[in-house]
């Protein structure tokens, strides 16, 4: 779907490793549940909103610019 490839369309997606819905659009009430899938749907220098937490992702290459935030606390990306 259109979701599923370019995100929710706002310069902004969100990530939550908690959220345990079925829909993943990168929006606030339907966020990514991993950095990985939100990377790619972001749109260049967007940013990348990220529930604090821990997100085991392995390696992770960034191709564009943007802007990561931690959201509530603080962020563990390993």
């Amino acid at each position: 779907t259109w979701r599923a490839t370019t995100g929710n369309g706002n310069p902004a997606n969100y990530v939550n490793n908690a959220y345990q819905g079925f829909q993943e659009d990168g929006s606030p009430t339907t966020p990514f549940r991993t950095i990985r899938n939100a990377l790619p749907c972001t749109i260049g220098t967007g940013t990348l909103v990220i529930r604090s937490g821990d997100y085991p992702e392995g390696t992770l290459q960034l191709t564009k610019q943007m802007q990561l935030t931690a959201e509530l606390g603080p962020v563990r990306i390993h």
